[in-house]
């Protein structure tokens, strides 16, 4: 049985995004939830939005601006909670400015992990990124990039792809046309594809998530691309099925 936990490590004090589609939201959960059974301190939020009827609704805590922010985490330390600013009237939870995480890292530090969903997909399994795309903060040690294996042989079109237009004008990738490995290639390699925001001296994670969903030979095929990309900081990839919540890691390659 392979954890996430297992692959990426938790330093302590550490700030952890995660970007791409396919299933982040999820990603954080089990995540969190592995962590919680480790027994170390972990907060959750958004730099965008999050779905307001997604889990840990009781530990919700609702920050009306940056001082609200800092006295929380000071009288609140190592204390499990999912923190935004908002809930809109279409049900999302606005996340704390990135700023807020960067300025206010050393209170951080007194927790293991700061889980951030540093991007949105709309629930599409891959995307493309405008300027303003992913939102992570400066201070993420390790980002995790989720891209949704189940849109493998699908057409290019909105219906499966967020920002779809863009996404072919990136890969080559024609609108309508089935998605490939070598679609998910060429979006890894573009300037606002899905490793857009990242950093050479941040450790990156490839997380290919629901793997029930994909032929052996297409991820064997996307698999071997991709341990060809030319970027160092890409520290592994893992193959997952995140809906398997007690053993989502069902495959590892070290990149590294």
């Amino acid at each position: 049985m392979m954890k996430i936990t297992n692959i990426v490590p938790i330093r302590g004090g550490e700030v952890l995004s995660l970007v791409g589609g396919g299933g982040k939201t999820t990603t954080m959960l089990v995540l969190t939830e592995e962590l919680l059974g480790l027994g170390k301190k972990v907060l959750i939020t958004t730099t965008t939005k999050l779905s307001a009827n997604m889990p840990h609704r009781e530990e919700l805590v609702l920050l009306e601006d940056e001082e609200h922010f800092i006295g929380w985490l000071e009288a609140n330390p190592g204390q499990f909670a999912l923190l935004a600013t908002k809930i809109t009237n279409d049900g999302k939870l606005v996340g704390v400015p990135v700023e807020w995480l960067e300025k206010h890292h050393g209170l951080l530090a007194n927790w293991d992990a700061i889980l951030v969903e540093a991007d949105g997909s709309q629930g599409k399994s891959i995307k493309a990124n405008r300027e303003y795309e992913p939102v992570i903060p400066a201070n993420s040690v390790v980002v995790l990039v989720v891209i949704g294996l189940d849109v493998i042989g699908r057409p290019l079109t909105e219906e499966t792809a967020h920002r779809a237009e863009l996404l072919a004008e990136l890969t080559g990738t024609g609108m309508g046309e089935p998605v490939s490995p070598g679609t998910i290639l060429e979006l890894l390699k573009a300037d606002h594809g899905l490793l857009k925001g990242t950093r050479a001296d941040q450790g990156v994670y490839l997380i290919l998530n629901k793997y029930s969903t994909v032929k052996e030979d297409q991820l064997d095929a996307l698999v071997d691309q991709l341990l060809l990309l030319d970027k160092d900081n890409i520290m592994a990839i893992l193959i997952t099925e995140m809906k398997d919540g007690k053993n989502p890691v069902k495959r590892m390659m070290a990149c590294v």
